[in-house]
């Protein structure tokens, strides 16, 4: 007897499986600005796949103006807040979205203007997520910059902040957490049973590089420096794709002293071979000199820097909206969470391969 060949199953990265339920964006105030872009991007997108798809235009608040929630974090007089969720979220997939490094947002406390601390951005959003109680089909926290995750391990006697920071999140019903570029992502092992994604922004970074440098090349003495050990595992992907040499400097620590709680560093050493030109890159990075300068809008920057001729902000809003986009509809999250192949692409279009 012969057997049949087995159906081919349909991959479930398709942009093809029914949302979960309506998508709902809480901002934090300080994650607002991010969660406004956000909001657009997937605006945006979600009206090109009912046109692609016209099966998703039956589905309920699958395509809305906007998908934030109306909400406010009021503070009293002392300092103390409080969070207030102005309109119905029964039955949405919601996604709590915190800038917790958003220095620039400001409160009244006794009559004094104040700049809101990571401290106090962590506190808003557990506030939102306490105020959402139960009502909600499954609670996601989007943290671009990870509470705490400077603080992923210990070293004697002291805290382990991001640890307990995500298992205080879970413990008030987040299912899945997200986060980019999480400075150690072994900080998901304090949640085992719980969904942790560290999305990477590498494809975003070299594509506004190549768009930004408009003289980039990769050349035989191109070399990717991490400014210290802790980041070159990153460094370490863009040297790869570059196809170049990859070095760091280390940080020579006084061990017989404590200061404010941490080791100070008494000094930077370039951890490699010879550099031509060492010397000019010494008074470079004494001067404060530098051609140019990336960082995403994951995070907060001032007006100051934003407005400076040596500083780009890569947007990665459209890079949330669709992990947005596929955990609401139980969709895989492989393809945003590397980007070889994206990224290769890219550069052999630009004739750098």
């Amino acid at each position: 007897m012969n057997n049949p060949a087995p159906k081919k199953r349909r991959p479930c990265n398709d942009f093809l499986q029914f949302p979960a339920a309506p998508v709902g964006i809480i901002a934090a105030p300080g994650g607002q600005e991010l969660a406004a872009k956000i909001d657009k991007q997937l605006v945006e997108q979600r009206r090109y796949l009912v046109k692609e798809f016209p099966r998703y235009e039956d589905c309920p608040g699958f395509l809305r103006d906007s998908y934030i929630i109306d909400t406010e974090c009021p503070r009293f007089s002392n300092g103390e807040g409080k969070a207030v969720i102005k309109e119905s979220i029964r039955g949405f997939d919601l996604y709590f979205v915190s800038d917790v490094g958003n220095f620039g947002l400001e409160y009244v406390r006794n009559n004094v203007s104040m700049s809101m601390s990571p401290d106090e951005h962590f506190q808003d959003i557990k506030r939102l997520i306490s105020a959402s109680r139960h009502l909600g089909s499954r609670k996601n926290a989007i943290l671009p910059l990870l509470y705490g995750s400077r603080q992923h391990k210990i070293s004697g006697r002291e805290s382990l902040d991001c640890a307990l920071a995500l298992q205080e999140l879970v413990n008030l019903g987040v299912d899945n957490i997200m986060t980019i570029d999480a400075h150690n992502s072994h900080v998901q092992n304090a949640i085992p049973n719980h969904g942790f994604e560290n999305l990477h922004a590498n494809y975003q970074q070299i594509k506004s590089i190549l768009k930004t440098v408009s003289d980039f090349r990769i050349r035989d003495d191109l070399i990717v420096v991490s400014p210290d050990l802790g980041g070159l595992e990153r460094c370490r992907y863009f040297a790869e794709q570059f196809e170049a040499e990859l070095t760091a400097f280390y940080k020579v620590r006084d061990l017989s002293k404590v200061i404010n709680g941490k080791v100070p560093v008494v000094e930077h050493r370039f951890f490699g071979g010879y550099i031509k030109g060492i010397e000019s890159f010494d008074k470079a990075y004494k001067d404060g000199m530098f051609q140019n300068l990336f960082a995403t809008n994951a995070c907060y920057a001032s007006p100051r820097l934003l407005e400076a001729e040596w500083f780009t902000s890569v947007d990665v809003s459209r890079f949330i909206a669709l992990y947005i986009d596929c955990f609401n509809k139980n969709e895989s999250v492989s393809r945003l969470l590397d980007n070889t192949l994206k990224i290769r692409a890219l550069l052999e279009h630009k004739g750098l391969l």
